[in-house]
């Protein structure tokens, strides 16, 4: 824009400097014209004193001569008006001509400015998109600099939930197995009592058989219940299984829920095995023998 302005500024100073030089070319021409104004009898100044001197002159010379005629006195005057009048015009193609020459001079000269000016706005225009140009590859590559380092952040962030996850997860693990290593442990005690109290009661009944003693309905309780704690370590055997493939799976709550029932039946099973054991115990001090205090004793533990 300061370039444009100055060129406009420039153009303003040689129009004033060509409409001033046409100023005092026209008032000499003019000065010219008023020098060969006409007298008040047609003729001029310069006209009047050249046909004065003249005839002064050709009276000097021809003293002896006698004056001209006035038919040929108005002769020579036409002449001379005609002359200085031929003079005039002339005077006035030369101003009229030069105002032209002034004309076409000042046209070029405003036609060079418009090509100078075009051609500085061409170049201004190029320059600025080139400067656009290069601000909006700048902006580009910092935005894609940006997202280069929003996507690694980003990478990395998700490395370190990944990395807390799987910390998380292990600790999970951990924990998860040994609860069921302490659950399976409750367990197995569990079946172990029970087993061991089946024992003590097959032993019973094989000391009241020697005695002659009907232990038949008690000998039914013992096979419920070593059934039943032969079920519960069945279950108990599913459940650890589950149990441990859970640990490992990416699923693992489903597979909890399918290892609890496990547990659920073998604690069911294990609780119906306790009770077999009761009803032949009862069946046994139930049966006609002195020492049915000692199996008191037995079963009062469990």
């Amino acid at each position: 824009m300061d370039s444009i302005t100055s060129n406009n500024t420039l153009l303003k100073i040689v129009a004033l400097t060509v409409g001033i030089g046409f100023f005092f070319s026209a008032f000499g021409v003019f000065a010219q014209e008023v020098d060969t104004t006409t007298s008040d009898d047609g003729t001029t100044a310069a006209e009047t004193s050249t046909t004065d001197s003249e005839v002064m002159e050709e009276g000097e010379n021809d003293e002896e001569k006698k004056p001209l005629p006035p038919q040929e006195l108005r002769e020579r005057r036409a002449e001379l008006q005609a002359d200085i009048q031929a003079r005039r015009t002339e005077a006035r193609e030369a101003t009229e001509q030069k105002r032209e020459d002034l004309k076409a001079t000042v046209t070029d000269r405003r036609m060079e400015l418009k090509e100078d000016m075009a051609e500085r706005r061409a170049a201004l225009s190029d320059q600025a998109q080139e400067r656009q140009d290069a601000v909006k590859e700048r902006a580009e590559q910092k935005r894609q600099e940006l997202e280069e380092r929003q996507a690694e952040r980003l990478a990395q962030k998700e490395e370190r939930q990944a990395e807390r996850q799987e910390r998380l997860a292990e600790r999970a693990k951990e924990r998860v197995q040994a609860y069921v290593d302490r659950l399976a442990k409750r367990f197995q005690a569990a079946v172990d009592r029970i087993l061991t109290l089946a024992d003590r009661v097959e032993s019973r009944i094989t000391e009241f058989q020697e005695q002659g003693i009907d232990t038949a309905e008690a000998e039914e309780y013992l096979a419920e219940a070593r059934a039943h704690v032969a079920e519960a370590q069945s279950y108990l055997d599913d459940a650890l299984n589950q149990m441990n493939a859970a640990v490992d799976s990416e699923t693992p709550r489903d597979i909890y829920e399918l290892a609890r029932s496990y547990w659920v039946e073998a604690k069911t099973s294990l609780k119906a095995a306790h009770t077999a054991l009761k009803n032949a115990v009862r069946v046994l001090k139930a049966s006609d023998r002195p020492d049915d205090n000692s199996d008191d004793s037995t079963t009062s533990d469990e």
